[in-house]
């Protein structure tokens, strides 16, 4: 069973920084559900509040696939943060870095 609290915090940490990216883009909230829809991702507005907001448990592969072509970003620039000390699994920790290598292939898990 997935430890909920480890899910809760990877969702959070994709949603907050898809939030960033998009407003550092300057593309509204409406607009980017539009282009998620466009691209394949039925996406309302309210379901994008909801998922900014915290109030998900999980984002899919699916949605973090099209968020990343919406913002024109790698999926991995969504999935971990650039730096600091990520939890790549329940109670396993690693350097942001080190998590980044992992997810692209450049890194075996054990080595982390």
């Amino acid at each position: 069973m997935i430890e909920t609290r480890w899910a809760q915090d990877v969702s959070d940490g994709i949603t907050s920084r898809v939030r960033q990216i998009r407003l550092a883009k300057g593309i509204p909230q409406g607009l980017f559900a539009q282009q998620c829809t466009a691209s394949g991702l039925p996406m309302s507005k309210s379901a994008m509040t909801m998922a900014e907001s915290g109030d998900r448990i999980s984002v899919t592969v699916q949605e973090l696939l099209v968020f990343a072509h919406v913002l024109q970003v790698s999926p991995v620039e969504l999935l971990l943060p650039q730096e600091g000390v990520v939890e790549v699994l329940p109670g396993i920790e690693a350097e942001a870095a080190q998590a980044r290598q992992w997810v692209t292939g450049a890194l075996r898990f054990e080595e982390a």
